[in-house]
């Protein structure tokens, strides 16, 4: 009986490194995507949208077994590694889109006017990420 125990907290904690790793890495690359398709208008924007939204409309059998097949070509099908970037492709665009209505809800003028006595570091720990911080807790839940 002490093995299933063991193995069952090695589960456990491998599980809850990957959710953990994923909600990290997901809002480290949504956070600027989500920020420069919320503020910036460019040509291809809504062809970008698109290509965001694919993995969550598509059925995940339709891109899982080629993403699969990719993974252990490469080496890292079967590891932490391979786990966690294959849930990452649902992932990143559902914060995409999580964040993107937070960063439109907050005022263009709030970035604009300290601007003139702020870095841009500066004006986003100090105005934005606060602002942000409901969206960032709503993704991560």
């Amino acid at each position: 009986m002490p093995g299933r125990t063991s193995i069952f907290g090695q589960v456990l904690t491998i599980t809850l490194f990957v959710a953990v790793a994923v909600v990290v890495l997901s809002l480290l690359i949504a956070f600027p995507a989500a920020y420069i398709l919320a503020r910036r208008n460019f040509r291809f924007k809504s062809l970008l949208l698109l290509l965001y939204f694919l993995p969550m409309v598509i059925p995940q059998m339709t891109y899982g077994i080629p993403l699969a097949t990719t993974l252990y070509r490469y080496g890292v099908g079967g590891s932490v590694l391979g786990v966690i970037l294959a849930v990452m492709v649902p992932m990143v665009p559902l914060a995409v889109f999580i964040l993107m209505p937070f960063f439109e809800q907050i005022s263009v003028n709030l970035e604009a006017a300290p601007r003139f006595w702020r870095q841009p570091a500066q004006i986003f720990r100090r105005i934005l990420f606060p602002l942000m911080i409901p969206g960032i807790l709503t993704r991560a839940s």
